[in-house]
């Protein structure tokens, strides 16, 4: 197993610390009831008629795990154990794979202190040997390591000395095998991780989380540069856990979670264009403004070839990444058709994209608590944004023709217009005094979707 230098883990540069609270999400005092929202959280990652592994496991970018960390007493694992269990997704804890490994070392003998070259060499050849069960709480599976004939779980494993415990997981090359392990043994798995320093290991995770406790002073973290729990990493979200707000701490990373998954999977209903191409798409009204174009091509206006630049380059790698996984998920689901069109559009906002805050979470605001977009940016009434479509078309032998559309404009706090979906109430296109859903038919000739169709359709 090729070993990681452990002067490469290093988080990147400390830019911006976001903390969300559960409420801005719609949870706590705000939350729908706790029945409806677990049954829509599980939904959002259920595509019928095909399982939801095998989707992730055509995932083109190595997306795998959503990790999660967090100080001393945060309530990391109950909240890891019952954010599994409403999306019924395995999780790891790497606590017990450290303690998988103290154990074998008070086995070969070892006291604490430096690791000796005899046990350092049969620890790494054990770690090697791991067999490891990813838990699922919903499905009654515990997480279990097995070891040379024997069966790790954490019952039973509290009277293992933390002293030892501290030094095996501080030493460089045991940590760095461990986490290998665990990678190799999550790669391709939708699973929630909890455990120190996951992040570094886990670059390309699905969601990243760090879980804190509000109220509380932090615990200083002994050691070495391996404690990395770092609330303000770069991509990293804090999920404000309140003192007895488990529940709502782990529901927020299960909708995220869900949300991030989803948007790269969803579109399960196929509907015939009058071009011959069929659209996977979740949103009928998205059909209609597709036919528009593609029978009213001469009416859509033309990107704005200054725009691509003001718009974060990871935010289009993102969304590119995103209609891939769909483009490829809408063949796996229909397989006969000669051409798939899917398409992706989200809200691009500088000034929010700069704080942190990624779509899934500014979607979820927008529907449960919208007010809280324009509060995290200091209790404006308006703010800069971008309207972004990737659009995509995949033919039988898999390959994928994409293209993007771009519009700028203005999201405000008062909603005007009932039409359209999302957040067209408040989006008011540059050059226009109407939001998307005051527009009508008009909209279908300057929208980010509109453009990325016509080229993709005219090119």
């Amino acid at each position: 197993m090729q070993r990681q230098n452990p002067e490469s883990l290093q988080p990147p540069p400390i830019e911006s610390r976001l903390r969300i609270n559960p409420v801005d999400l719609g949870l706590g005092q705000l939350t729908i009831d706790s029945e409806s929202f677990n049954s829509n959280a599980r939904d959002l990652v259920r595509t019928p008629g095909v399982d939801l592994r095998t989707l992730i496991d055509e995932l083109p970018h190595g997306d795998n795990a959503s990790t999660l960390v967090g100080q001393s007493d945060s309530g990391k694992s109950e909240i890891m154990n019952r954010a599994s269990m409403l999306l019924g997704v395995p999780h790891v804890d790497a606590g017990l794979l450290f303690r998988t490994v103290t154990a074998k070392a008070i086995e070969f003998g070892y006291v604490g202190g430096d690791v000796d070259s005899s046990i350092g060499s049969a620890l790494l050849s054990s770690i090697d040997e791991m067999d490891i069960t990813l838990g699922n709480p919903k499905d009654g599976v515990e997480q279990a390591i097995e070891l040379n004939g024997v069966r790790y779980v954490y019952s039973g494993m509290d009277s293992i000395d933390r002293g030892l415990l501290g030094d095996i997981s501080q030493n460089g090359e045991l940590y760095t095998a461990t986490m290998d392990r665990l990678v190799q043994e999550t790669d391709g798995k939708l699973v929630i991780v909890g455990g120190r320093s996951i992040n570094q290991h886990i670059p390309d995770s699905v969601a990243k989380f760090y879980i804190e406790r509000d109220g509380s002073p932090r615990k200083n973290e002994a050691g070495s540069a391996w404690s990395l729990d770092d609330p303000s990493s770069e991509g990293m979200m804090t999920i404000v856990n309140r003192e007895g707000a488990v529940e709502d701490s782990a529901r927020a990373v299960s909708l995220i979670l869900a949300r991030r998954v989803e948007s790269r999977l969803s579109g399960n209903t196929k509907y015939s264009l009058s071009n011959g191409v069929s659209i996977v798409t979740g949103e009928e009204a998205k059909v209609r403004e597709v036919e528009f174009v593609i029978n009213s091509p001469e009416s859509v206006a033309e990107n704005e070839p200054y725009l691509q630049a003001n718009i974060d380059t990871e935010f289009l790698k993102e969304m590119s990444s995103m209609i891939e996984a769909k483009a490829r998920n809408a063949r796996l689901q229909f397989p006969e058709d000669q051409h798939l069109m899917v398409e992706s559009t989200g809200l691009f906002i500088p000034k929010l994209h700069e704080m942190g805050i990624p779509p899934e979470v500014l979607e979820y605001m927008s529907k449960y608590n919208y007010q809280t977009i324009f509060d995290y940016a200091g209790a404006a009434d308006t703010l800069d944004a971008y309207s972004v479509t990737v659009a995509a078309v995949i033919d039988q032998s898999g390959n994928i023709t994409s293209t993007l559309g771009l519009a700028s404009g203005t999201l405000q706090a008062e909603q005007e217009g009932a039409q359209g979906f999302g957040w067209d109430a408040q989006f008011v296109p540059a050059g226009y005094d109407q939001t998307y859903s005051s527009m009508g038919d008009e909209k279908h000739s300057i929208s980010s979707r509109a453009m990325a169709t016509h080229q993709l359709f005219t090119a």
